[in-house]
């Protein structure tokens, strides 16, 4: 049968999905574990998962039992106890007259409680006619039994408050259910108007007592400002800012003035002493007192003249009269010349002692005036003395009042705003004091009419969807017991092996579809099988293995669908490839090619047929080895290795070999060819493979060293994004290159 008449229903989706981190990774979360580890954990997820896989089944036997509960409980549901209640109206909103209204904000859960304390309950039993009612009569202690069975609720919105009783006995549960609401409503509701008057007067008092704490306040702050000159803060700071400013010129000016005390008192020592050094004239001072001296300036005058006498003898006069003139005028310079000195030296005497004495003089004066100047200075220094200490105390009054008038201001103005609100609550409370209370009474007491068809209805409704979701429950874990792959994560976690691939899910009924939609599908498929043979040849590290085997823990995992397909798409890609049906017991693998099933691999490993004989080309580079005639004969051989020489001629003249084995889990045939194998791939059906069997066959697998290469989902679903193709052609449908169909295998 071509595979353009009928797809496989075993692979059934919609898109093909090749997570890469999966299928390169494994889990994707680092190093995989090992087998054996522990199943699937009990999640909702896990359990939706389960259900969804026995859906119809927990649907079928919920409904029947939804439907048994459901008319058990419509028949047998007996008559709710008659129920009595009274019903009041309350204003949870602060709306008041002008303002809010001065009560305290109300809760729901508050007037639950309040309705079923002990206050209400006792002022409402020592009414005579409740006391006398049969009803409370029969308890033993009346208060703690009407607070258990008495019930508050808001039936119809937050605003009604419904109190009811439960009993038999309608006509003591009016009087009970009455006596309670009108105890609630005078014991807390009609008491509000007098706490609102006792408010009123608190306020009041407060009032007058806090007007006369702020008058005692300003008439302090008063005094403080006389003390400091002004109440203004800018002012204070000014005139203490002034203060320092004298306070410190004060001080500056008492250092100065007893540093030049000092200095005073040690001239005038120092005088008194003697230890003043007499004043040295300047040699220049004495030449020109000298040079101005009449007497000197006199005989200067008379040696000039002389000087000029001889010169203008020399000049006139023979030589002879000159010589005479000249030793004459020589003779009267040598006696002017002494007396000129002697001249000099007594003015310079002269003038020396002169100064000496005028240095003595200013000394002596000199003293009189320091004794008058220190005498000056000790009586200024006494008034800065007094000064300063005045300005000190000065600045330290004027700190205190501005400290303590600072602190009068900040308790004036808390005096103030207390005054204030005060003011304001007691304006509030004249404005709301006389409005109505915001708990009324709606309805008296009376026995409540039940809707008994509504109530079994809704009984009925909560017993039946409790049945199916019971239901639901125990089959989905029954079901999760049996830990199946729900997931690619979960495969990985089980094997601890990378997913190569996926198959994915298809609709059931596409074999009998026709034109684009089952080329469509024939699309789909191929993509698939392109996807995971581009990963078999990066699984190792020495390219595509020459002899893979694809194993499954047990039958209807899709072995017979990866097989034919994968063969195909080598094929396809113009890789030789021979296809053998190693399923000895159950073959299936000659349908999807339309050839008979024998003679095939059981009578080449008996040796009673060539390889020609068995080998069939199906397609271009695609030959198939049917599964043929087993008996015990050929078991034994392939327990034998037979195979093994078979295995190296096929070698030499295919490049891939592609074994479809039988379940692992049943028999021990796929163990031997995976001995002979170059790589295994291990096949998994979501929502059908069983963790634990999957677990086990991976561990016999490494027990023989089986070279693992990893797994391939077949049937798996991933919500609808993947790789399914809107490139606007179909492959399949341009190439014309399918040619080869599965048959379904059986779920």
């Amino acid at each position: 049968m071509a595979l353009n008449e009928q797809l496989t229903p075993v692979a059934k989706s919609v898109d093909v999905v090749v997570h890469r981190a999966e299928l390169i990774g494994g889990t994707g979360a680092g190093s995989a574990p090992a087998v054996g580890a522990p199943g699937l954990a009990l999640t909702p997820g896990a359990l939706l998962r389960a259900l969804r896989r026995r859906l119809i089944l927990a649907l079928a036997v919920g409904v029947v039992l939804a439907a048994v509960a459901a008319t058990a409980v419509w028949v047998y549901l007996p008559p709710p106890k008659p129920r009595v209640s009274a019903k009041l109206y309350v204003d949870y909103s602060q709306r008041g007259t002008l303002f809010e209204h001065p009560d305290s904000p109300l809760n729901q859960q508050t007037q639950i409680n309040v309705l079923k304390s002990e206050a209400v309950i006792t002022a409402a039993l020592r009414n005579p006619e409740v006391n006398k009612t049969e009803l409370i009569s029969q308890q033993a202690d009346p208060v703690d039994w009407l607070a258990k069975e008495l019930m508050v609720d808001y039936p119809s919105g937050d605003e009604i408050v419904r109190i009811s009783l439960v009993t038999m006995q309608t006509d003591d549960g009016v009087k009970i259910v009455d006596a309670v609401k009108t105890a609630y409503l005078d014991e807390f509701v009609n008491k509000s108007a007098k706490a609102r008057r006792q408010r009123l007067d608190r306020l009041q008092a407060l009032q007058t007592t806090a007007h006369e704490s702020l008058k005692r306040k300003q008439a302090t702050v008063r005094k403080l400002a006389e003390a400091v000159g002004s109440t203004r803060p800018e002012n204070v700071a000014m005139q203490q800012q002034l203060a320092h400013e004298q306070y410190g010129t004060a001080q500056r000016e008492y250092v100065k003035l007893q540093s030049d005390l000092r200095r005073l008192r040690l001239e005038e020592s120092s005088l008194k002493a003697g230890a003043v050094v007499p004043r040295t004239p300047a040699e220049s001072a004495i030449k020109q007192y000298v040079d101005s001296d009449p007497v000197v300036k006199d005989l200067e005058k008379r040696q000039a003249q002389i000087e000029a006498r001889v010169r203008e003898t020399e000049r006139v006069a023979t030589k002879a009269v000159a010589e005479v003139a000249a030793k004459k005028a020589q003779d009267d310079l040598t006696a002017l010349s002494k007396d000129l000195k002697e001249a000099r030296a007594k003015a310079r005497v002269d003038y020396t002692t002169g100064v000496a004495q005028l240095s003595e003089l200013e000394s002596k004066t000199r003293v009189t005036q320091l004794s008058e100047q220190i005498a000056f200075q000790e009586e200024l220094g006494k008034v800065l003395v007094t000064e300063i200490d005045r300005l000190g105390k000065s600045i330290k009054s004027i700190n205190t009042a501005n400290l303590d008038l600072e602190a009068e201001k900040i308790e004036i103005q808390t005096a103030e705003d207390l005054y204030a609100k005060v003011a304001a609550a007691i304006s509030t409370h004249l404005a709301e004091n006389d409005a109505p209370s915001r708990v009324a009474h709606l309805e008296n007491a009376r026995v409540e009419r039940v809707n008994t068809e509504a109530r079994k209805m809704q009984f009925a409704g909560f017993a039946g969807a409790a049945a199916l979701g019971f239901v639901c429950l125990v089959v989905s874990l029954f079901e999760f017991r049996n830990q199946r792959v729900d997931s690619i994560a979960s495969v990985g976690l089980a094997t601890g092996l990378p997913t190569l691939g996926t198959i994915p899910w298809f609709p059931s009924n596409v074999h009998r579809q026709s034109g684009v939609k089952k080329e469509y599908w024939h699309s789909v498929l191929t993509e698939s099988m392109a996807s995971t043979q581009m990963f078999l040849r990066h699984a190792g590290n020495v390219g595509l293995p020459r002899i893979l085997l694809i194993a499954s823990a047990e039958k209807g995992e899709g072995k017979t669908l990866l097989s034919t397909h994968l063969a195909a798409g080598f094929a396809r890609n113009g890789v030789k490839t021979l296809l053998i049906d190693g399923d000895l017991r159950k073959p299936s693998a000659h349908g999807a090619f339309g050839v008979p099933s024998g003679p095939g691999l059981a009578e080449l490993l008996r040796d009673e047929v060539l390889d020609r004989d068995v080998i069939r080309e199906v397609r271009a580079n695609l030959f198939f080895i049917p599964a043929g005639a087993c008996d015990d004969a050929s078991l034994c051989a392939l327990a034998r290795g037979v195979l093994a020489a078979d295995f190296r001629r096929f070698l030499s003249d295919y490049e891939v070999v592609i074994i479809d084995s039988s379940p692992l889990m049943l028999v021990a045939d796929a163990l031997h060819f995976a001995k002979r194998a170059d790589g295994v791939i291990l096949t998994v059906r979501n929502d059908y493979s069983r963790v634990a069997l999957v677990q086990e066959t991976v561990r016999r697998l490494r027990q023989i060293a089986a070279p693992l290469l990893g797994v391939v989902v077949n049937g798996y679903t991933h919500g609808g994004s993947g790789y399914g193709y809107g490139y606007g052609y179909n492959r399949l449908a341009a190439a014309k290159t399918v040619e080869v169909e599965v048959k379904a295998e059986a779920r």
